[in-house]
């Protein structure tokens, strides 16, 4: 890991989730917001972290497995982690996270390959490249007018370098 780089700061559960899945052998990377700080374009701290999972059937099942340890009753099954470009928010007063899965375009093993270590709390995490992070966020900013302001922001600072 860059030792230059601070740990992403969370929500204490979060981590505990984020752990729940290491424990599970949970294939994942964070990416989103979570993944920005920890390329330094982003204040210290943040509530919510998105997790980005390999779709394959038997990660699907570890995931799955990990909601249930955690307490969580998803609205969604192993089946809807399969299927590209998915969103699916996890948002009780414990855990506040989006699980999501990758596009067809761009493969998880490769989008794994080209990640990094960081930190989340104390936890080691792999974390989206910044050139796959910033492909990430010109898609929203191209699609999701809505979300659009705070992503141009973030890609001003990660194409910044």
């Amino acid at each position: 890991m860059n030792q230059s780089r601070k740990p992403i700061m969370t929500g204490v559960d979060n981590v505990k989730f984020v752990e729940l899945f290491i424990k599970n052998n949970v294939e994942f990377m964070l990416i989103g917001g979570a993944a920005v700080l920890h390329y330094g374009c982003r204040a210290d701290g943040m509530s919510e972290i998105d997790l980005m999972i390999e779709p394959e059937l038997a990660n699907s099942d570890r995931v799955m497995l990990a909601l249930t340890q955690a307490g969580v009753t998803p609205s969604f099954t192993s089946k809807d982690l399969q299927r590209p470009k998915v969103q699916l928010p996890i948002k009780r007063n414990d855990y506040y996270l989006d699980i999501l899965t990758p596009w067809k375009e761009l493969s998880y093993a490769d989008l794994r390959e080209r990640s990094e270590l960081g930190m989340i709390g104390r936890t080691e995490v792999r974390v989206v490249s910044r050139d796959d992070l910033i492909k990430l966020k010109e898609f929203v900013v191209q699609h999701l007018e809505s979300e659009a302001g705070k992503h141009r922001k973030d890609l001003q600072c990660l194409t910044a370098v």
